[in-house]
């Protein structure tokens, strides 16, 4: 429903669903493991709750047809739907490579640095997912409204808001980078206090960190393709980050 909420112009009502969300299973998942003491069940219990109920919350504004998409007769269009497939291969595919790529890289790691190598690598992911999924939902909210200019053939509209996207995505990022070479140390003792695991990942945060002056330009662009519908250039954009991986 997220997405469709904000290709209608949804997007408070579709961010505060996803707030709602989060609040409802963070209170279930007291209620249910703390209070009832109902262990992995309550915690299984509390996700399915919350996300129901935001899906609930995320279907009403469709059932009165006032906007611009809306519940129909389904027709089932084959060619339409092999084109949905193919464009959001890239974006499937990537998660698989990149989970191949991360138990790769554990198991080097594990041979060559041991345990606390293998450590470090989880805490700096940890780091990276927070931020990255920052600058993967500013992309993301505004994807439909890419899609849509492109549809409406408005250029100009386009070019204002991917410059807009680069410009904060680029900040963004360099800030960034800034903090996790200024405040390495403190990041990583958020995970452990030990003398050498400091050591070494204090070096290996600011190693990592110059990704962040690149990645978020990976990101816009295959945002970018995949509104565009360019299925051909996302995926061989897809290869050419998976072989740089690598």
């Amino acid at each position: 429903m997220d997405n469709y909420l904000r290709a209608c112009g949804k997007n408070k009502y579709s961010m505060y669903m996803g707030i709602g969300s989060v609040i409802i299973n963070i209170i279930l998942d007291y209620l249910f493991i703390v209070y009832f003491d109902l262990e992995i069940i309550g915690a299984a219990m509390a996700t399915s709750i919350s996300l129901s109920i935001g899906s609930f919350i995320g279907i009403l504004p469709f059932l009165d047809k006032k906007l611009q998409l809306y519940f129909v007769k389904p027709k089932m269009n084959f060619k339409l739907l092999k084109n949905i497939l193919l464009n959001g291969s890239s974006e499937s595919l990537m998660n698989v490579s990149l989970s191949l790529i991360g138990i790769i890289t554990n198991y080097v790691l594990l041979l060559n640095g041991g345990e606390i190598a293998v450590a470090i690598f989880s805490a700096i992911l940890y780091l990276d997912s927070i931020i990255m999924a920052l600058v993967n939902a500013m992309y993301d909210g505004v994807m439909p409204l890419l899609s849509f200019n492109i549809g409406s053939k408005s250029i100009n509209k386009n070019k204002i808001l991917l410059k807009t996207m680069a410009f904060y995505g680029c900040i963004f990022s360099c800030v960034i980078f800034i903090v996790n070479i200024l405040f390495s140390k403190e990041l990583m003792q958020i995970f452990n206090h030990e003398k050498q695991f400091l050591q070494l990942a204090h070096l290996a945060l600011i190693l990592y960190s110059f990704n962040y002056l690149f990645a978020w330009l990976n990101s816009l662009t295959a945002t970018y393709l995949t509104a565009a519908n360019k299925v051909k250039e996302s995926l061989f954009f897809l290869l050419y980050k998976v072989f740089l991986c690598l």
